[in-house]
């Protein structure tokens, strides 16, 4: 129940003053049934349809009245002719004149309500997939019919009032707040839908205002008075749980359920199956993308959800579904409606409503639904009547849409087609039976564009194709100095030519390199050289070993020293309104941005050929503030405000002082944005939850030159996608509010185990101990220990294992228990035979603050650039270790651990970092992270495959990805094929990249990426849309897939 709801009011179901119909027709007024706007308080002439049904075998039918009851007798039985019948064969729609609205009334009126009530009762059961009256699901809808019935009869009669000026603020909120009060677990889904299809006839019909309909939060904590209903919706939405409002309707987002194998809904008709969709609605999207319109972003990704409905309900052209498979349920749309696109339904603009009316034909695809088969047909009506054409530039193409399929409708068809002449042959040639078009004239200021579902063309502009490659240095219209010069004036100087460091190595130096050679040699190999230089980044090869110092992995002396894959200038950026003007200036010049904090990135994400890179490393604003207050709430928090060009050590430093610490990752010299953003590991992850999981807050530049700040208030889809859905592709964060913990002490233990011996005995043992190792370590998590392990061997030799744990906030004798029943439990499953196997304890380690821990994890330093081998990693759970047999477990173990020299030893590291912490995650912090983090525990990165550095890198990276590929990818997707992969220590060469890396979200976050950055100016391997492009290392052109 809503918090302070009043007490609930009993309706009077037998009013003696019925309104002046009732008295024509000598019945006493039932207000449990929705015949007239609750008369006895509005007084006012009841407007209803007494039947809006007929049989399909008389479809021209006009709707006839039911006998009347006698008289004086309530008519108790209205909906009984109905509710006996089959409504999916036997009824259908009665006169569309009665769902329709005249010329002069263009309101919500009661026959729509009694519509919405039909499609409560009988339409409700059908999107449960069975008419069965035992289901829950049917017996959810028939139990609350009776209660959302009065209470859309709220809203109706409220939009009436409004209508005819008889507005009362006071009568309206004692109306709102009853309504609100019958909203419970058990019918806010059926609600919620309801209240939105009400919009929808309304936002058609329209005109319509920005306080037209309202709805009134009843726990007193808005600052308004009231709310639009189409805001009362998200009122709904913000006070119960998904998995509650979706109950009854459709799948959950994010179900975990086994897909079958045609995962299209069993009531899709045959004949859908042929229909083309996919050019349609690219035409649309085109359409959006070359209006310049402020709404363009809202409308990409509106369409790009309905888009994936259309794959989910028709199947690509072979036949094949991509998109999640929870956009199979047409009403999926509903409820992922965000407000930007309502409030351009409700400013009626043209291409918001063209939107709509591309959305009513797949509610048609519900067979068995009939009163969503009207509702489509309305509001391709209203949308015709509003003429949503008529702004649209005058350049035609046509544009089909699928309709339903019916043996009615294919006779009608059959009809009109005789009577339409289509402009385009070929469209005439493939036209299947359940399409067809009408001609659209080309000058849309006379066009009466025909939207109904029995025959609708929409007429669309034609776009103007965006460039095939981005620019590059040999390209004509590649910026002059000139122009270079002036962005650099416009930032205050901040614009760097790029120069690489190593160039002092060569003779001439060519580049002009201020560096000595020898400092250059001496520090080539730490990571902490490269993030201090605006260009370099610690894996070079990713940057095509441009330029080398001699001696280096990698090098060429006939190579010589050349820019390759670095970037051509860089912005030392220090202010959001630099990054701005030199993103915002790029786009608009077609030139590809990439964005470095320390360019720490294994696979050189921070990098890229023929681009402006904003470099981020001196944005160095960091505050801790114990009382900030979180967006959208009342309460406040205790958080660090954090610039993404700070490394952990600074970060964590900071938060320190304050006694508090953030969830970071174990090197301090790495950067806080690409590890934030692509989830963020640590060893506080198991515990609290990864780096994505506590932001509240960012700070964003798009490409488009916007700042932006992202919270649960505003812009809350890129926060979203920021939390975990890939660095470098949506804008360049610059700020991150963090939540922050209290600091404690930690305590670090551990065990090695080794083969004792050279038998094979004991190699054999190891392996058995390796797996019941893995076995056990989600119940070591679960009691509160974290770390990693590193793992050497091979199937012959057997394997070393070297575990560290540790505990946050536990005591010594709790932790060193757990360990020494974790060591017990291995010698067991082994046999007992200390002469084959050696299980080592490591002394335990105390350290009383938290400080003194981060600081001895970073001691040994791990400040190493230019590693020359590939990773590849896999999120494991119970499911892959404890669910499984020992014998198949030993296997993929084995398998592991192959080297691609299969006489030397091949490395894992597991890391301790998902379980508790991810699973725990309140909702309202979770974003685009990987859902797989949420069920999993070990992060687990082999190292098996070393780098053949004697080919170009190109080549080594291709050679590297083929045996990759056809080995360790080939084994997750064996053992694991469910869970996926930490995209910032993967194979990014991955061909299951969408899956692996981004699980059931990559669509939402290519819709994202397409808002936010609509020029595609950021592109990073294996990024979101990057399967679009090809980069080529050897030359650094970026260009579109033909």
């Amino acid at each position: 129940m809503l918090p302070n709801q009043r007490s609930k009011k009993k309706f009077h179901h037998k009013s003696k003053n019925g309104c002046s119909n009732c008295k024509r027709r000598k019945v006493k007024c039932d207000e449990l049934q929705p015949r007239c706007t609750s008369c006895t308080r509005f007084d006012l002439e009841c407007q209803y349809d007494i039947h809006p049904l007929v049989p399909t075998s008389s479809p021209t039918t006009a709707p006839m009245a039911p006998v009347k009851a006698g008289r004086g007798r309530p008519r108790k039985n209205w909906s009984s002719q109905v509710k006996d019948s089959s409504l999916g064969s036997h009824f259908q729609s009665g006169s569309s004149e009665s769902l329709q609205p005249s010329e002069t009334e263009t309101e919500l009126n009661m026959t729509q309500a009694e519509l919405l009530r039909q499609f409560i009762i009988f339409t409700g059961p059908n999107l449960g997939g069975s008419d069965d009256p035992n289901r829950p699901i049917v017996q959810f809808w028939s139990r609350d019919a009776t209660l959302l019935a009065a209470s859309i009869r709220q809203f109706t009669g409220k939009v009436t009032l409004y209508c005819l000026g008889e507005r009362s603020l006071l009568y309206r909120v004692d109306a709102d707040n009853e309504a609100l009060s019958e909203i419970d677990a058990s019918n806010c889904g059926s609600l919620y839908v309801s209240t939105v299809l009400v919009c929808f006839c309304v936002f058609a019909a329209g005109p319509t205002g920005s306080d037209d309909l309202f709805v009134c939060p009843a726990n007193g904590n808005s600052p308004h008075s009231s709310l639009s209903l189409a805001r009362g919706t998200r009122l709904i939405r913000q006070l119960f749980e998904e998995k509650v409002l979706f109950s009854g309707l459709t799948e959950a987002l994010g179900s975990d359920k086994t897909p079958p194998e045609d995962p299209r809904p069993t009531y899709i008709c045959e004949g859908f199956a042929r229909v083309d969709w996919v050019g349609p609605l690219e035409k649309l999207r085109k359409l959006i993308v070359s209006n310049s319109q402020p709404r363009n972003e809202d409308y990409v990704r509106s369409l790009g959800t309905i888009t994936n409905i259309y794959e989910a309900t028709f199947g690509n052209a072979d036949g094949s579904i991509e998109c999640p498979l929870h956009y199979k349920r047409v009403l999926i749309w509903v409820y992922m409606m965000e407000d930007t696109f309502i409030d351009c339904l409700q400013s009626k603009d043209s291409i918001a409503l063209l939107i709509l009316a591309y959305y009513a034909p797949l509610v048609q695809t519900m067979k068995r639904a009939w009163f969503i088969h009207d509702w489509a047909d309305h509001i391709l009506f209203v949308c015709d009547n509003q003429r949503c054409c008529e702004r649209l530039p005058p350049r035609t193409i046509h544009i089909m849409l699928p309709l339903s399929f019916s043996p009615e409708f294919v006779d009608q068809a059959q009809i009109n087609s005789q009577n339409y002449q289509l402009k385009d042959e070929a469209a005439q040639n493939n036209m299947v039976s359940n399409l067809h078009q009408v001609e659209i004239a080309s000058n849309l200021d006379e066009t009466t564009a025909d939207l109904r579902a029995e025959s609708h063309n929409i007429a669309l502009a034609s776009p103007t194709e965006p460039p095939r490659c981005k620019l590059s240095p040999f390209d004509a219209t590649w910026p002059i100095d000139a122009e270079w010069a002036a962005l650099n004036d416009s930032i205050s100087g901040s614009l760097i030519k790029t120069c690489p460091a190593a160039s002092s190595c060569y003779k001439t130096n060519p580049f002009d390199a201020p560096l000595n050679c020898n400092t250059v040699d001496a520090n080539w190999t730490q990571s902490t050289f490269h993030a201090n230089l605006p260009e370099s980044i610690s894996s070079p090869l990713y940057a095509n070993n441009s330029c080398l110092p001699p001696g280096a992995p990698g090098y060429n002396k006939t190579l010589g020293c050349h820019l390759g894959g670095y970037p051509s200038y860089v912005v030392n950026a220090t202010s959001d309104e630099q990054i701005a003007l030199a993103v915002k200036w790029a786009s608009d010049r077609n030139i590809r941005i990439v964005v470095k904090g320390t360019g720490h990135d294994l696979s050189g994400r921070s990098s890229g050929a023929h681009s402006l890179s904003i470099w981020t490393r001196h944005m160095q604003r960091v505050e801790f503030d114990p009382n900030w207050r979180v967006p959208g709430t009342n309460k406040t928090d205790t958080v660090l405000i954090a610039a993404s060009g700070l490394t952990y050590g600074d970060a964590v430093g900071h938060a320190l002082k304050y006694g508090h610490v953030i969830v970071s990752g174990n090197d301090a010299t790495v950067g806080l944005g690409g590890h934030i953003q692509g989830g963020g590991h640590g060893p506080l992850s198991s515990t609290f939850g990864l780096a994505a999981d506590n932001i509240y807050q960012v700070r964003v530049v798009t490409t488009q030159g916007h700042i932006l700040t992202a919270d649960a208030t505003q812009n809350q889809d890129l926060l979203w996608a920021i939390r975990g859905g890939g660095a470098g592709q949506y804008g360049i964060v610059t700020e991150y509010v963090l939540k922050a913990y209290p600091a404690s002490s930690v305590i670090e233990s551990g065990f090695t185990i080794s083969p004792r011996g050279n038998s094979s005995a004991a190699y054999e043992a190891t392996w058995n101990a390796f797996s019941e190792f893995l076995r056990l370590l989600p119940d070591l998590m679960n009691a509160g220990l974290a770390g990693a392990a590193v793992v050497q061997g091979n199937y012959k030799a057997g394997v070393s294992i070297s575990q560290v744990f540790y505990g946050f906030n536990k005591s010594k004798t709790d932790t060193e228990k757990l360990v020494q029943m974790a060591i017990e439990r291995i010698y067991t499953s082994t046999g007992n035979d200390s002469s084959i196997l050696s299980i080592v304890a490591s002394n335990t380690t105390v350290h009383p603050t938290y400080k003194g821990f981060f600081e001895a994890l970073n001691a040994a330093g791990s400040n190493q650039a230019g590693a020359y081998s590939m990773p590849s990693s896999r999120l494991l759970g119970r499911r892959e270790t404890s669910d499984i047999s020992q014998k198949t477990l030993i296997s993929y173990l084995k398998r592991m651990l192959t080297n691609s020299d299969p006489e030397k030893s091949g490395m894992v590291v597991v890391g301790l970092q998902g379980g508790p912490g991810a699973a725990k995650t309140p909702r309202s912090m979770r974003g685009a992270l990987l859902p797989a983090w949420r069920s999993t525990y070990l992060h687990t990165m082999s190292y098996s495959l070393a780098l053949d550095t004697t080919l170009t890198p190109a080549e080594t990276l291709a050679k590297g990805a083929r045996e990759l590929n056809d080995s360790k990818e080939k084994l997750w997707q064996e053992w694991a094929p469910d869970t996926g992969a930490y995209m910032n220590e993967a194979n990014l060469y991955n061909p299951h990249f969408k899956k692996d890396f981004y699980g059931a979200f990559y669509s939402h976050l290519l819709e994202v990426k397409e808002k936010y950055d609509p020029t595609e100016s950021l592109w990073v391997l294996s990024g979101v849309g990057s399967d679009a492009w090809d980069y080529s290392l050897d030359t650094g052109k970026l260009c579109r897939r033909s």
